[in-house]
C-alpha cells in the first residue's frame, strides 16, 4: 500500500510539473513579440493585451524587414505607450504600412481597417536613443528611412475594433 500510494504522489507530481511547463512555455511564446518590443522599443506591452496575428520578413544575415504584431485590447484598458497619441487621421502612416503589409502578405481581414476612427504614433531608433515622430514630422519619418539607417515603429490603436496594430520597419 505505501509503495502504491508513492507512485501514486510521483505520477501526479510529474503530471503537475509537465502541465506547468507546457504553460510557462506557452506563456513565454506567446509574449515574445511583446518582449521584443519592450527590449527594443521600451515599450512595455500591457498583459491584458492578446496576440491576434502575427507576421514577419524572412530572417536574414542582417536581421532587418518588417514585423507586425496585432493585440487585441479591453475596452478601457489604458495603453501607458500610446501617451501623447495623435488622432488625426495621417495618410503617410496608412501609405507606409500599407507597404509593409502588402510585403507581408498580410490578408484584408488582419490589417487596419483606415476607415474607422483610430489612434497612431510612430516611434524612430537612431541606435542611441528611441524618439517619437510629431504629427507634423511625418513627412520627414517617412523619408528618413529611405536616406539614413533608422528603425521605425509605427503603432496604430482602432478606437472602434481595440485593436492594436504595431508595424515595425527595421533597417
Amino acid at each position: 500500500m505505501r509503495k502504491k500510494t508513492k507512485r501514486t504522489i510521483l505520477i501526479f507530481t510529474a503530471a503537475l510539473l509537465i502541465v506547468l511547463g507546457v504553460y510557462t512555455a506557452m506563456d513565454l511564446f506567446s509574449r515574445s513579440d511583446a518582449k521584443a518590443y519592450e527590449a527594443n522599443w521600451h515599450i512595455s506591452i500591457p498583459c491584458d493585451l492578446k496576440k491576434q496575428y502575427g507576421a514577419r520578413s524572412e530572417d536574414n544575415l542582417f536581421g532587418d524587414g518588417y514585423e507586425y504584431t496585432v493585440y487585441s485590447c479591453p475596452e478601457g484598458e489604458f495603453l501607458p505607450f500610446f501617451n501623447g497619441a495623435y488622432s488625426r487621421k495621417n495618410s503617410i502612416l496608412q501609405k507606409k504600412v500599407t507597404e509593409i503589409l502588402d510585403d507581408l502578405k498580410v490578408e484584408k481581414q488582419n490589417r487596419p481597417d483606415f476607415s474607422h476612427k483610430y489612434q497612431w504614433k510612430i516611434f524612430v531608433n537612431k541606435g542611441n536613443y528611441i524618439n517619437t515622430i510629431s504629427e507634423n514630422d511625418t513627412e520627414s519619418a517617412y523619408d528618413v528611412s529611405a536616406h539614413d539607417v533608422y528603425d521605425l515603429l509605427y503603432i496604430i490603436y482602432d478606437t472602434d475594433s481595440h485593436l492594436v496594430y504595431f508595424a515595425q520597419d527595421v533597417l
